[in-house]
């Protein structure tokens, strides 16, 4: 079960983005398709493209890769977002009931975006190692400027790697654990720090968003797949070789490679071409 840490109010974090952006990947050493997925901005996705719309038993999904590592869902009439951060039309996107954020680094925890999209009542699910982050930052801050107001009054909640939590009748999310094994990698994503990646279950149907992680033997142990996002960036996470052995063994019915870094997902397509059932996504994104 989810363990709820006490409530952070959100409107006095933004300002700790551009310290949280100092740790993101890039600054270490380390369904019926829309139309309109060729017209795609060089660097901020609008909020109605690249909208694929699947049937579950609970009504349908809509599903909404933003960029690199952000991705939206729509279900019930509510709007779901993991990791949402970085360049995106964040203004015209619909508001956030609930944010899931795979680990602290500030190209999956973006404030800033997540002031932006956030309802005064979202929830922000995230990892210990990410609160304690903001907690340490925060203290930082303890004049902050008079004329900084309350932005959102949402709350942040601790979910730690194998937690579940059964968020409303027809939805459910599951911890994922999310590492790097590779002794050349292990830096990046220790696995004692926690990281994870998620399972959302919409009705009937199980979507993985993996977050930054190599093949562990936790993502090889996953079951009943329809729709998966995984990282084929070799520098931090996987090589678009390993991201299609992984798609291999999960076998999912959809499965759209993210955070490709200087990678090219269409590679990932060629390697998976043979696999009939898996239905390969490729897109622009920033």
């Amino acid at each position: 079960m989810r363990t709820r840490s006490t409530p952070l109010p959100l409107c006095l974090l933004v300002c700790l983005f551009a310290l949280l952006s100092a740790g993101c990947d890039a600054g270490q050493s380390e369904g019926t398709m829309s139309t309109q997925t060729t017209t795609q901005p060089a660097a901020l996705p609008a909020a109605d493209i690249h909208v694929a719309t699947e049937k579950t038993s609970g009504g349908d999904l809509a599903i909404q890769p933003i960029n690199r590592s952000s991705v939206r869902f729509e279900f019930q009439g509510k709007q779901f977002y993991v990791d949402p951060s970085g360049d995106a039309d964040w203004d015209r996107m619909p508001k956030a009931d609930y944010i899931f954020v795979t680990h602290e680094h500030g190209d999956h925890f973006d404030l800033a975006a997540i002031e932006k999209i956030a309802q005064p009542s979202a929830t922000v699910y995230t990892t210990e190692a990410s609160i304690k982050k903001i907690e340490d930052d925060r203290a930082k801050f303890a004049n902050l400027p008079a004329h900084i107001e309350p932005i959102v009054a949402g709350q942040i909640t601790k979910f730690s790697v194998s937690d579940s939590d059964t968020i409303r009748s027809d939805f459910t999310v599951e911890a994922v654990p999310a590492y790097n094994v590779s002794e050349a990698k292990k830096n990046f994503h220790p696995k004692d720090r926690g990281d994870v990646g998620y399972v959302l279950t919409f009705g009937d149907t199980r979507v993985y968003i993996a977050g930054d992680t190599e093949a562990t033997p936790e993502m090889k142990a996953l079951k009943n797949i329809d729709i998966a996002f995984l990282p084929c960036d070799p520098r931090y996470t996987m090589s678009v070789e390993e991201c299609a052995a992984a798609a291999n063994v999960l076998q999912p019915k959809i499965f759209y490679p993210n955070h490709q870094g200087p990678s090219n997902p269409n590679d990932v397509k060629k390697l998976l071409a043979g696999e009939k059932g898996i239905d390969v996504r490729v897109l622009p994104l920033p």
